[in-house]
């Protein structure tokens, strides 16, 4: 998601806020360090998006994803943001034990901030997972097997939604000013279909592999 935030903010010339990500599972991003350091795998491929993933939001025209490194979440990072975003509740929780020192009240999912809403359940909360389906629905209703290209479309797709909606959020409280599309909404589609960034379906040159 962060790279959708990253990818909007400069689309939309907002000036003055940063976006970081970052991970929660200290040894899956420790193996991932020392394989890289291993020289085993070149660090941009151990390191950077899953590949699926990356590709997924390439096609979206989502450039800033080849910047996106794994790395560790630290007191640092989370007490100098103004807003913490988890993917699914699970996270959100674990976020608030392992930093019990912060505002607490800044970490939060990303579709709760955007409702208004964080006291749904944790289905209706969390972001389907490329991964691991939530639910015994599978992934988008049965639509996408879990680890496909499609279920990684999906869920690309849905994370920049989400994206957009937090920059629309953000600008309602104020923080943040120029979210919102200048055009009228059928003539900024129109612009944004010609660049590539609302692809009708799954590119054929993904669907294939």
């Amino acid at each position: 998601m962060a790279a959708h935030l990253k990818h909007q903010i400069q689309q939309a010339g907002i000036k003055g806020l940063e976006v970081d990500s970052a991970g929660i599972s200290e040894k899956s991003i420790l193996e991932f360090q020392q394989l890289a350091a291993s020289g085993k795998v070149p660090e941009h491929i151990i390191m950077g998006a899953q590949p699926m993933a990356k590709k997924a939001m390439l096609a979206r025209g989502v450039r800033e994803i080849e910047a996106h490194r794994v790395k560790l979440v630290t007191p640092e990072l989370v007490e100098k943001a103004d807003y913490v975003f988890a993917v699914n509740p699970e996270i959100r929780d674990a976020l608030k034990a392992k930093f019990p020192e912060c505002n607490i009240r800044k970490i939060m999912t990303a579709r709760g901030f955007v409702t208004g809403k964080e006291g749904l359940s944790n289905r209706a909360l969390a972001i389907d997972d490329a991964y691991e389906p939530i639910g015994k629905r599978g992934l988008y209703k049965g639509k996408a097997a879990a680890k496909s290209m499609k279920a990684f479309w999906g869920v690309t797709g849905e994370t920049g939604r989400l994206a957009k909606a937090i920059l629309f959020r953000l600008e309602a409280f104020g923080a943040i000013s120029g979210a919102r599309a200048k055009l009228p909404a059928r003539q900024a589609r129109m612009q944004r279909k010609k660049r590539g960034e609302i692809p009708r379906t799954i590119p054929r040159t993904i669907r294939r592999r």
